[in-house]
């Protein structure tokens, strides 16, 4: 997979500075919400981040491969 193909499928992909991981993706159907003080914040894992770009780029094909009905629906 390479960046443009991932923007492609609805992620953003921005370069952080040190000291957090360089690279982070958040997919556009992203979502959290606060389920109160035992749970905390919960999200629906459409987020990752990686030190290297090319790192990036394989957490977003693992979380893809992970849900497998995850691009329904978003490829014509």
């Amino acid at each position: 997979m390479t960046r443009a193909e991932a923007e492609a499928k609805g992620w953003t992909i921005g370069q952080d500075r040190w000291p957090f991981p360089a690279w982070s993706a958040t997919h556009r159907d992203y979502d959290a919400s606060y389920e109160g003080p035992e749970d905390g914040w919960v999200d629906n894992d459409l987020s990752c981040t990686a030190k290297t770009l090319p790192d990036l780029l394989v957490e977003i094909a693992e979380i893809e491969a992970d849900r497998p009905t995850f691009l329904e629906g978003l490829i014509a």
